[in-house]
């Protein structure tokens, strides 16, 4: 038991008394630790003689150390904390780790997130598990106060994973998804001169068949890949990520190997996603830049393509990690919001959000979107955690020295409002450079897995619950086929043994739109009126997190529900159709062109029918407020074709068929929205 501030003078005269003035706290060590339990404790001094060498928070070890050990009866989240008011003008640090006095692991830590330079940490913990609570004196050795405090019991969610090794990796273990055209996620590898796949195969757990790709391989994917059909011919290719520039790979099956692209230009590449960029049908190639201006590859077909710099991300000195393409206003245009790391002062620290014009241009609104934070930051997870129909933002740390993880609600007007406390997000817990936005327990919310053996699991009432699992950095993608994401990373397959709730996986094939259809948006709508959840959205993205290439099929978890009303696809190419009550639990493919077309398509405040259309769009507004006052009509490369004012009805007779991007105008807003000419 803890000693309390009202025992421990007598405490200390008693250990006078037979210790001859030898203080417990100048023998605090791993191995004598102090068990603790909920509530408020009182530190005398740090005297600890075991220093600290494995730092949980900021850089530095520490020559001196007080420890504790927590174990608690319920499974939940619970706070420590120094930002107290009996600590005012103190500097404390703290760490939290698993394991035994012999082999430790950090799960959580924290140096300055509380008041001034005290320490805050928010953490999941297992029900009868021992954990290290730990402060040094890396800035004080003077004494303190601190609170243990459980936040929430809800960790019912939580599923479990078994450990499968699989044999003859090669050194960039980097891909899990779909390279066969079977929907199946398989496994990619990569090293010099070679490119290997690893197809799924019923009951190979260990993914022990492989075909080694011999080609010419200039730039090894040292910090990304990237995946999607570039020429139409139904596998997919790779893009990687190294340190002096970008390789672009082709697979060619019937002669044995990847036709490589291999461009002589320097990047200091981050980040690399595919993602048609002109909307020309064909997927073109995005690579962040470090130290300069992004850079993009124009597909120009026959595998050839051009390389751009600029225009998206134009910062002199870079700074761009996490590169996410994800429609944040849903206009059915994929917009880009950059993760940015760069210490010191330098502007290049501010995170970027581009607005898509629909014209071939791109908008950077950051600051009027409150997206523009200077958190150091290596990938952002972008998922709508409430089920709202807007796609919200996690933009995780990879270090605390500007501020901590954030959760950014979408509010639906191209604004985003910092709902991190309310939504019980540890500042600093799982910091890495790894974050994905993922159902990983299928429950119908979508969760937050990070590369540093954590998931943020949602509960569901806008908080979440984070959950120690031990597994690391990896790609997700359903590799034995049951519905449920594992993880792939570092030879290793963690199977996620899933629970009782149902799903649905969905691959697109792009006939007008490029053939994985990445970029678009699907909807799913639940049957039961009774739902937690009423309606889910997925965008089809090909690279999330920082690293790694993970599943093109969209996922979803349905929880309970045993049916769902129907399926909407809003594909690149601007045509939106629909699928009513799907079998669930199951790989539904949908190619392009073959679903019922939607009636309409419903916008933010307004709503334009018929999609596709012959002769006339009709606009209807949902807020009385919205008077449309303008009208502009650009093909896909920025060509003005049609203007003028309406309110009601545009005739679009004289248009050639095609896809064209309307933009409406008031006196205070203008919104895109594509449609489809028949």
């Amino acid at each position: 038991m803890f000693l309390t501030n009202t025992t421990i003078t007598m405490k200390k005269i008693t250990l006078f008394i037979l210790f001859t003035n030898v203080s417990m706290w100048a023998q605090s060590t791993c191995s004598t630790a102090i068990p603790i339990d909920i509530g408020t404790h009182t530190v005398s001094s740090i005297a600890g003689s075991q220093a600290i060498t494995l730092s949980c928070s900021s850089s530095g070890n520490a020559t001196l150390s007080e420890w504790f050990t927590f174990t608690p009866t319920t499974s939940g989240s619970y706070t420590i904390s120094t930002d107290l008011p009996s600590n005012t003008g103190k500097d404390t640090r703290v760490h939290v780790y698993t394991g035994d006095c012999t082999n430790l692991t950090c799960l959580a830590g924290n140096d300055d997130i509380g008041s001034n330079y005290l320490s805050l940490v928010n953490v999941g913990l297992q029900a009868n598990t021992t954990y290290y609570i730990v402060f040094d004196n890396r800035w004080q050795s003077t004494g303190f106060d601190f609170s243990l405090a459980m936040t929430s019991a809800n960790l019912t969610q939580q599923v479990n994973f078994t450990q499968v090794n699989i044999a003859n990796n090669l050194s960039y273990q980097m891909g899990a998804f779909d390279m066969n055209g079977d929907g199946l996620d398989d496994i990619v590898q990569v090293a010099s001169g070679m490119i290997q796949v690893r197809p799924q195969i019923s009951g190979d757990l260990a993914f022990s068949q492989y075909t080694n790709y011999n080609t010419t391989i200039s730039h090894l994917p040292s910090w990304s890949m990237a995946g999607g059909d570039l020429n139409g011919d139904g596998y997919n290719d790779l893009v990687f990520g190294g340190s002096s520039g970008a390789t672009i790979a082709i697979a060619d099956y019937d002669n044995d190997t990847f036709i490589t692209y291999n461009p002589t230009q320097y990047i200091f590449s981050q980040r690399s996603n595919m993602i048609d960029i002109n909307n020309d049908g064909k997927l073109d190639v995005f690579v962040c830049h470090d130290v300069a201006a992004n850079t993009y590859f124009i597909n120009n077909g026959n595998n050839s393509f051009t390389f751009n710099q600029g225009g998206i991300g134009d910062h002199p000195n870079g700074g761009n990690y996490g590169s996410i393409w994800v429609d944040y206003n849903n206009d059915h245009l994929p917009d880009l919001f950059l993760a940015k790391c760069r210490g010191g002062q330098s502007t290049a620290k501010l995170n970027q959000l581009f607005v898509n014009n629909g014209d071939g241009t791109f908008t950077e609104v950051s600051e009027e979107a409150n997206m523009n934070h200077p958190n150091q930051t290596w990938s952002s997870a972008w998922g709508d955690y409430d089920n709202d129909g807007y796609m919200d933002a996690f933009i995780g740390i990879s270090s605390t020295s500007d501020g901590g993880h954030l959760l950014m609600h979408n509010n639906g007007d191209g604004t985003f409002t910092d709902i991190t406390a309310e939504a019980n997000i540890p500042q600093s817990q799982f910091s890495n450079h790894e974050f994905v936005a993922v159902d990983i327990n299928n429950d119908g919310w979508i969760d937050i897995y990070t590369g540093v053996t954590g998931v943020f699991y949602n509960n569901g009432d806008g908080t979440f619950t984070p959950v120690y699992t031990g597994l690391g950095a990896g790609a997700l993608a359903d590799l034995n086929n049951d519905g449920f994401m594992d993880v792939y990373g570092s030879g290793t397959i963690y199977y996620n043994q899933g629970n009782d709730n149902n799903w649905l996986k969905i691959k697109l094939v792009g006939t007008e739109s490029n053939p994985n259809g990445i970029g678009a948006r699907i909807e799913i709508y639940a049957d039961n009126p009774d739902s937690s959840w009423q309606k889910q959205i997925r965008d089809v993205r090909s690279g999330e997190g920082f690293a790694f290439m993970g599943s093109l099929n969209a996922h979803f978890g349905l929880g309970q529900e045993t049916s769902i009303e129907k399926i909407v696809v809003h594909w690149p190419s601007g045509l939106s159709e629909y699928l009513d009550n799907p079998e669930i639990n199951q790989l539904l493919v949908l190619v392009e062109g073959s679903m019922l077309s939607n009636p309409e398509i419903v916008m933010d405040g307004f709503k334009i029918y018929p999609n596709p259309t012959v002769d006339y769009l009709h606009i209807e507004s949902l807020e009385a407020t919205y008077d449309w006052l303008a009208y502009e009509i650009y093909t896909l490369d920025g060509k003005l074709v049609a203007q003028g004012q309406t309110t009601h009805r545009i005739d679009i007779q004289t248009l050639a068929q095609g896809t064209y991007v309307l933009r409406l105008r008031t006196s205070d807003r203008i919104q895109n929205i594509k449609f489809l000419k028949k």
